[in-house]
């Protein structure tokens, strides 16, 4: 959608121009058009941008908690306390220890995934 809406502004300033061009549109008019339709290319340029970046950081996410099963194992038992303590920030919105028991709560995004069946827990 909005890359749809850019190409339309797009086309708005080639048409302007061929206006200006062509002396159907006078020169101050043009200018003023055509900053109007820069300024909403732009704008939608920035929101592309967001969405994008958005897009990665969630694929990047999603890519982490699906390799987790297979890594964590090995990890864990080699990791340092900084390491398992990055890993319990990434898993975990939630973690606290009452009576010398660990209780957990998964993110959202995890506790979806486990929903779906696509990540199973885990207890040793």
């Amino acid at each position: 959608r909005l890359t749809a809406l850019k190409k339309k502004y797009q086309s708005k300033r080639r048409v302007l121009y061929e206006d200006k061009i062509s002396g159907d549109l006078d020169a101050d008019m043009w200018r003023e058009m055509d900053r109007e339709a820069l300024e909403q290319i732009q704008m939608i340029e920035v929101q592309l941008s967001k969405v994008t970046q958005a897009d990665t950081i969630y694929q990047e996410t999603i890519t982490k908690a699906l390799e987790l099963p297979e890594m964590l194992s090995v990890q864990w038992v080699s990791g340092n306390q900084d390491e398992k303590k990055e890993f319990l920030k990434f898993v975990y919105s939630n973690f606290s220890v009452k009576d010398g028991n660990a209780h957990l709560v998964l993110k959202e995004e995890l506790l979806l995934l486990r929903k779906m069946g696509v990540l199973k827990e885990v207890r040793k």
